[in-house]
């Protein structure tokens, strides 16, 4: 069906004679279209109509006041705009271009939700790959997240890492500091007791001096001034020796 441009009854496809009297519905000839000539005696009193009602075509020919056969022309010779025009095929019925037409609808149709349906794929496709991007880009910025944070983790475990070696620095030096210290008060508590020591080893050498001296100067003393030797006894005064037995 064309819609975009003036057509013709007469060169559409749904164009049929109706006859009143017995209700039938006959086929629109070559004879009629071209010349409004209704030649079959079934014709002589039909009246022209659109098998699918897209105008009143016997309203119009009954509202023209001229002779026939012109009455007939002066309406399916009019160009109208119609949206239901069916270019006339040879050969075929009214009702045959109808079934063509619906087929043709129903093939444009199925045509339509092909595409319809494509589009909505590759839309999915599309919406599908943007989410996948998506994803990706918050997989790649978490990823990297977590590295920043197992960074600073690491950075953060070094740095208690040099503090805790600090610290056990500082306690070993505070440590040596005071073995250095207690060894410095121990040297000066030996070399205190070593004064000491020497000091009552001077004394006792002192006291021991004068005990040798005082004897010394004692026995001197005594040399000095010597008892009176006794004489031996005279001889006569000697005792007789006892005579031995015989």
């Amino acid at each position: 069906m064309d819609s975009e441009k003036k057509v013709k009854c007469a060169e559409c496809g749904f164009l049929l004679l109706y006859n009143l009297d017995q209700g039938e519905k006959l086929e629109a000839d070559s004879h009629y279209r071209s010349g409004g000539h209704r030649y079959a005696q079934r014709a002589k009193t039909a009246e022209p109509m659109c098998l699918v009602l897209a105008c009143d075509l016997r309203d119009e020919v009954i509202a023209v006041r001229l002779p026939e056969p012109n009455r007939q022309l002066a309406v399916i010779q009019k160009e109208r705009d119609c949206s239901s025009f069916c270019v006339l095929r040879p050969g075929l019925t009214p009702k045959e271009h109808l079934e063509m037409v619906q087929t043709e609808l129903l093939r444009q149709e199925i045509e339509n939700r092909r595409i319809a349906d494509e589009q909505r794929a590759e839309q999915r496709r599309k919406d599908d790959a943007a989410n996948a991007e998506r994803r990706l880009a918050s997989d790649r910025a978490w990823q990297t997240e977590q590295k920043q944070i197992e960074t600073e983790r690491q950075e953060q475990r070094k740095n208690d890492d040099r503090e805790w070696q600090k610290q056990q620095e500082d306690d070993k030096r505070r440590w040596q500091e005071q073995q250095k210290n207690e060894d410095r008060a121990w040297q000066k508590k030996q070399e205190a007791d070593k004064r000491s020591f020497q000091k009552w080893m001077a004394i006792y050498a002192a006291i021991v001096g004068l005990i040798v001296t005082a004897i010394t100067s004692w026995a001197g003393l005594n040399n000095s001034n010597p008892k009176p030797v006794q004489a031996p006894p005279a001889p006569e005064q000697q005792a007789a020796p006892i005579p031995l037995s015989k």
